[in-house]
């Protein structure tokens, strides 16, 4: 939880741009981005698992609210 807010909020304040990004409210920029991780995650490790996932691990890509990427899931036959 402290690596997200982190890596969210509090980077936002550090930069003097909390009124327009950091959390997802109405109102702010609503920049995500959706990743498949492995398995279980350990919640002390989240913030390397996350730094370590490559491109071909996104899910989603949204920009200002507007879905930008969508990776279609893969059927197996």
């Amino acid at each position: 939880e402290a690596a997200v807010r982190l890596a969210t909020v509090e980077a936002a304040r550090a930069l003097g741009l909390e009124r327009d990004v950091g959390s997802l409210v109405l109102g702010k920029w609503g920049d995500v981005v959706a990743l498949d991780l492995p398995g279980t995650v350990d919640a002390s490790r989240l913030a390397g698992t996350v730094l370590s996932r490559v491109n071909t691990d996104v899910r989603l890509t949204l920009v200002g609210g507007r879905v930008v990427y969508r990776r279609e899931p893969s059927v197996t036959v």
